[in-house]
């Protein structure tokens, strides 16, 4: 074998290394203990423009800095919180001062910064407010929003 082949190879173990970690097999689940989960109705609330409703992110604001975003299924009443499986998206960008949509939809979420339908909201001051939207009918979503450390 070449040193060029032996050299890539290395490379190539060492990359699956960090990706999949030593001994797992499996990418490492993120700690979402702090979690501050909340489930949205299927196809989102009555009476709220456009059907958003502004997620509550417990006692950390959400200012300027790079967020994950949780989302698992919370059953048909909305109950199963936190959820027994999720999927991460992100890291997003959000900013102090910004409304941002946040849709559930089929294959995933789709993240809008002042989306037109937000504008019927209050301008957040020097914090960012997110507005979630479950597009799927078929059962409640809960979701959860943390900030990614760098």
């Amino acid at each position: 074998m070449s040193v060029r082949l032996g050299f890539s190879l290395a490379l190539g173990f060492v990359f699956l290394l960090m990706m999949f970690g030593p001994s797992s097999g499996a990418l490492a689940q993120p700690d979402i203990s702090q979690c501050n989960w909340h489930s949205f109705r299927p196809g989102g609330a009555t009476g709220q423009p456009g059907g958003y409703l502004p997620y509550d992110p417990g006692k950390e604001i959400i200012r300027t800095g790079y967020y994950m975003i949780y989302v698992g299924p919370a059953g048909k009443s909305g109950t199963s919180v936190p959820p027994s499986t999720w999927q991460a998206y992100g890291p997003y960008r959000l900013e102090s001062g910004f409304r941002y949509a946040l849709d559930i939809i089929p294959d995933g979420v789709s993240l809008y910064k002042e989306a037109p339908i937000l504008l019927q909201f209050s301008k957040p001051g020097n914090w960012a407010v997110v507005y979630v939207l479950n597009r799927r009918h078929d059962q409640f979503y809960a979701v959860c929003i943390l900030r990614k450390e760098p």
